[in-house]
């Protein structure tokens, strides 16, 4: 690959790539088994996307959700069947991925500070904000 189309792809990508592992036990979890295609699409997606933090809470567009392949108009009711199962919840432009950090293979004091700085960018009364204390705010480690 010549120079000059090295530094196009490096400007078109701006973002900080990180791996992701999938427990591949997933696929045998009856509650993700009974998830429709665009389900299990948009699901995977919304923690393995950029904008997905540690706390697996983010703002993000509906449109922007349209990257997990996922058709545009199909969005909402996929967002819908996720929070019926309890696997993520859209409310207001924020999206919460309920079990993110139950799946976080380190809980380290870095991580800790990493999930309350994602935390703090959604507001203090936000609903998902407030299940995610819920949640998870009685955990030692955080």
């Amino acid at each position: 690959m010549s120079g000059g189309r090295r530094e196009t792809l490096t400007a078109q990508w701006s973002g900080v790539s990180r791996r992701e592992d999938i427990d591949n036990a997933i696929w045998d979890d009856p509650d993700f088994e009974a998830l429709s295609p665009y389900a299990t699409l948009l699901y995977l997606w919304s923690f393995t996307n950029p904008r997905c933090g540690m706390a697996g809470m983010y703002k993000v567009s509906c449109r922007a959700m349209a990257e997990s392949k996922v058709p545009a108009d199909e969005i909402q009711g996929v967002l819908e069947e996720l929070a019926q199962a309890s696997f993520a919840f859209y409310e207001g432009s924020v999206l919460w991925v309920r079990t993110r950090v139950k799946h976080l293979r380190s809980r380290s004091p870095q991580m800790a500070r990493s999930i309350a700085n994602d935390v703090r960018k959604v507001a203090p009364d936000h609903a998902l904000r407030v299940r995610f204390m819920a949640e998870y705010g009685g955990d030692g480690w955080l």
